[in-house]
């Protein structure tokens, strides 16, 4: 009984090592791309008008802040 429990156990620790049939076949990688290259309107620095437009925005918004604190002051 012990010697046919012994071989089903090894029968089952070998099954899955015999599953592969020699070496894996090698795949190729694909190439690497480079993805900075692809993307045509990618600068290293903003423009400063960018700069300019923000900040117009923002003052203007401060000053329309200003104007109803002011108008609205009893």
């Amino acid at each position: 009984m012990a010697r046919g429990g012994r071989k089903a156990s090894g029968s089952r620790a070998r099954s899955g090592q015999g599953s592969h049939k020699g070496p894996r076949p090698e795949t190729r990688a694909p190439e690497p791309v480079d993805v900075v290259d692809g993307i045509p309107d990618r600068s290293v620095r903003r423009p400063l008008w960018a700069y300019i437009v923000l900040a117009l925005i923002f003052l203007g918004w401060l000053a329309f802040l200003v104007t109803c604190r002011i108008v609205g002051a009893p």
